[in-house]
């Protein structure tokens, strides 16, 4: 085993450089995409310190160390709960889920909504296809808003008032909908960006993020944000969010990766949800199972 620990240095090195790249030049586009893999960078990072430790190589075991510090400082504040909220009278359990577009489980998707039965539900990447499937929800869910292309949302609890701007030049629908509950109103605000891999698909995010924050700003009760984000909570691309207040549905429960969830290279957690309103919390957050698309779906309930 010696004769690979001087390539087991290498390798951590140029592993532990990508977080290092991702937390100082995340303003740029292209670093920030290195943000989205902190957990995969404390797995290999720890694999390579593993054997370093055994065969007492302490100068590099030393290196290894220090570099691991990087994404564990990224994600341990993920396991840190927000403040705990008692809850009153209220309460409400929202979903989002990327169907993806090519994706044909569509009586699988259906029978998904109908037994976890949240509140109301937000799909993007619907195209005709899904707009015509999804109708079958209409019964359950008599509030609803299907007339594509892009996303649909469906209801149990009447609409007080909906809105669906499009911003930045791809003309992201960014859809805002004020729910009645016997609590009073929450709204729901969701959208899905393309993924930053471009200058400008990048551009167009900020935009879109930028955006986002405002709608939430402007809201003076309890606001829920959920969506396909194509970022993660790490990226740069959320302090937006982050400024506006939002907490994550997900901040000390850090339940894994949302997309190619079974792919330990690159799943990633970028379907989110979030939350701001005074003694507003949110009691359980929770991902989905397989329906066929690359994403999965994810409920939070938020209680006040």
């Amino acid at each position: 085993m010696r004769k690979f620990l001087p390539l087991i240095t290498i390798a951590a090195v140029l592993a532990g450089l990508l977080p290092i790249a991702g937390w100082v030049a995340g303003s740029f586009w292209f670093a920030d995409l290195f943000n989205h893999f902190q957990v995969q960078y404390a797995w290999f990072l720890a694999l390579c310190l593993l054997p370093l430790l055994i065969a007492k190589q302490w100068k590099s075991a030393a290196l290894a160390g220090a570099l691991l510090l990087v994404p564990l400082v990224q994600l341990a504040p993920w396991f840190v709960g927000a403040t705990e909220i008692a809850g009153g009278t209220g309460s409400i359990r929202l979903c989002s889920f990327n169907v993806l577009a090519s994706n044909g489980r569509f009586a699988d998707t259906i029978a998904w909504v109908r037994e976890s039965s949240p509140d109301a539900v937000f799909f993007t990447e619907v195209n005709d296809n899904w707009s015509d499937e999804l109708k079958a929800l209409e019964d359950e869910y008599p509030h609803w808003i299907n007339e594509g292309p892009d996303f649909a949302f469906f209801s149990k609890l009447p609409i007080l008032s909906r809105s669906a701007d499009r911003v930045s030049s791809h003309s992201y629908p960014i859809l805002r909908v004020r729910l009645e509950t016997a609590g009073g109103p929450v709204t729901y605000i969701a959208g899905h960006p393309l993924p930053p891999v471009t200058e400008h698909w990048a551009r167009s995010m900020d935009i879109f993020m930028a955006e986002t924050a405002k709608y939430v700003e402007a809201e003076p009760g309890r606001v829920v944000v959920a969506g396909d984000f194509n970022s993660s909570r790490w990226s740069f691309k959320s302090q937006p969010l982050v400024k506006a207040g939002l907490i994550e549905a997900a901040k000390g429960r850090s339940p894994g990766p949302t997309w190619k969830r079974l792919n330990p290279i690159f799943g990633i957690p970028i379907d989110r949800m979030l939350y701001r309103g005074a003694g507003f919390g949110c009691r359980s957050f929770e991902i989905g199972p397989d329906l066929g698309s690359d994403h999965r779906p994810v409920t939070g309930v938020f209680i006040w």
